[in-house]
């Protein structure tokens, strides 16, 4: 026998060994695993200003400089609501205060001559009172789905009376974006 013929036969016995020690069949199964995900609605809103500021003088006209833009996102084709109110304690609805002081601009309607402060935006295009949350305002409402965002501009007024101490006066404003049900 040459020797390939040897190296051949050597293989062919090893190769048989291995079928019998090793049978064709396989130990091993197979399960598919059914994968199902939910997708919830959701609403989502993010503001561009997230704090305002404005000096503003005495008697003067009103001033609308301030703005802020929410834009809501939302999966939905039911839409979404969007409400604005205020974070008074209940004592002066909605004011500005000045530090811990009682010193206030009230939620008005500015007018020169005046302490008041307001907004108007959405469906608001002139300028009112914020709200208490109680009784938030309904400023804008959609019925279609908005995944790359629905944006509505809100502007804030203020007027101060010359009577008005000066001095920084703080309050801030909650935007609420809801699913239609």
């Amino acid at each position: 026998m040459t020797k390939s013929k040897k190296i051949v036969a050597v293989l062919g016995v090893v190769a048989g060994l291995g079928a019998i020690a090793f049978p064709l069949t396989s130990y091993a199964a197979t399960q598919d695993v059914n994968i199902t995900v939910g997708v919830d609605e959701t609403v989502a809103i993010s503001v561009n200003n997230p704090s305002v500021s404005k000096n503003i003088a005495t008697n003067a006209a009103i001033d609308e400089s301030m703005t802020t833009t929410a834009t809501v996102t939302v999966n939905s084709s039911k839409g979404y609501k969007l409400s604005i109110y205020g974070s008074g304690d209940g004592t002066v609805a909605n004011s500005l205060y000045r530090g811990a002081t009682t010193d206030a601009i009230p939620a008005g309607v500015p007018a020169q001559g005046q302490s008041y402060w307001g907004y108007k935006g959405g469906t608001t295009n002139t300028l009112k009172a914020v709200p208490l949350q109680a009784s938030a305002d309904l400023i804008k409402t959609t019925n279609e789905a908005s995944t790359t965002g629905d944006q509505t501009l809100i502007t804030f007024g203020v007027t101060a009376s010359v009577g008005q101490t000066p001095g920084s006066y703080t309050g801030k404003v909650t935007l609420s974006a809801v699913l239609n049900e």
